[in-house]
């Protein structure tokens, strides 16, 4: 049997796993070696691909593979390119795809990226699947998704270390705390998980209701009943504020900056000081409190994407269905890519009770996927062991 060539490449923002899945796939890939002729990465996603810059996994050596799973970042580099009907684009990738001879491209990543693969799958003469990503949980047609509870973990964390330093005085500041998510809400809305004394004030999604009239009220209660008010708020609820982001070729923009116009808004009409705090770029990059479940799903999913893949299906990809939370039991399926290209799930508005709490489905939801670790290793000046691109490219 005639060996075929994969290329595999990331897209869209990192995540704590997301090479998790490309080792998966590497794995997997190890298993089937007498289907499998070379196992190509497309450097900076779909731009390797235009641009005939592949990097054969055959030259990276066991050490650089083995540390992918708390290796942060995207391993491969990123794109946020929008893939239009542009003949001379098709052109190149079609050139790079039959110089290679690859028979299967695998895209691993969220809502656009799904994009980028059901275009890629109606173009080309190859085998596509998509493999999910994205920390926003907000894609369609799968439970969750990879990236999310280890997100979620961390969210979890950080919103407790810093109630507990906010209790610290008798009578402190208005904290607010911001979490990403764009227009979704999942990740802030980890935060209800925290028991009493570290559960937050308030939680406001954007999927909720919100009024600053009833904002400010609530944030005057409770500082005047504790001396303190821990709010934690996604970035995307309905409030003006100004972003430094320039918007990408998907048309999005980070709409970070909610918790400063809030926090304006507190010191203004009720005279209180405040704390804001964004939890940025450590949410979807930190190592050490990446979900064991989280990353064996993400593994799980690169291998069953290319296991399809060999098997001749296209145009799919590999989706989580929830078997039972309790106890808690996930397959994988597939779906249509073209069904979750560009599509938003949202968080439910039946799970919002209020701006105090969330509902026990939620909880039985999202228990599963933050429980768990992995080993991390580390140098003996104290700092986590990564992959290094570069080291590749030397």
């Amino acid at each position: 049997m005639e060996k075929i060539n994969v290329c595999y490449f990331q897209s869209g923002g990192p995540t704590s796993v997301i090479n998790t899945s490309l080792y998966g796939a590497l794995m997997a890939a190890k298993r089937h070696a007498d289907s499998i002729g070379e196992f190509y990465g497309s450097i900076d996603g779909v731009e390797g691909l235009i641009e005939d810059r592949l990097l054969p996994f055959s030259t990276v050596s066991k050490e650089t593979v083995d540390l992918l799973p708390q290796t942060p970042g995207v391993f491969l580099g990123s794109s946020r390119r929008k893939l239009h009907e542009d003949q001379e684009t098709w052109s190149k990738i079609k050139k790079t795809v039959q110089k290679h001879n690859i028979s299967l491209i695998l895209v691993n990543g969220g809502n656009d990226s799904m994009d980028t693969c059901s275009k890629l799958a109606s173009h080309l003469n190859v085998k596509v699947v998509g493999i999910p990503k994205t920390i926003d949980n907000d894609l369609a047609l799968t439970d969750h998704c990879p990236g999310f509870g280890s997100a979620a973990k961390h969210v979890i964390n950080q919103v407790k270390l810093i109630s507990i330093d906010a209790h610290s005085y008798s009578s402190g500041k208005v904290v607010i705390i911001e979490v990403m998510g764009r227009e979704a809400g999942w990740l802030a809305a980890s935060a209800d998980l925290l028991p009493y004394p570290y559960h937050p004030d308030l939680i406001y999604l954007p999927e909720g209701e919100f009024s600053e009239e009833e904002f400010l009220a609530e944030v005057k209660a409770n500082h005047e009943r504790k001396g303190t008010c821990v709010v934690v708020v996604s970035e995307g609820i309905p409030i003006h504020h100004e972003t430094l982001a320039l918007y990408d070729s998907f048309g999005h923009a980070s709409p970070e900056g909610a918790a400063l116009e809030l926090g304006k808004l507190v010191n203004k009409k009720l005279g209180l000081g405040v704390r804001t705090v964004i939890l940025s770029t450590p949410v979807r990059a930190n190592p050490f409190l990446i979900s064991k479940t989280d990353s064996q799903e993400a593994s799980a999913l690169g291998q069953a994407a290319l296991e399809a893949g060999l098997e001749g299906r296209t145009g799919i990809m590999m989706a989580l269905e929830r078997v039972s939370s309790h106890p808690y039991q996930c397959r994988i399926k597939e779906v249509p890519v073209s069904e979750v290209a560009n599509e938003n799930r949202l968080f439910p508005k039946a799970w919002i009770l209020s701006s105090h709490s969330l509902s026990a489905e939620f909880h039985d939801y999202l228990e599963p996927l933050v429980q768990g670790h992995i080993d991390i290793k580390m140098d003996e000046d104290g700092c986590f062991l990564a992959s290094s691109l570069y080291d590749c490219r030397k």
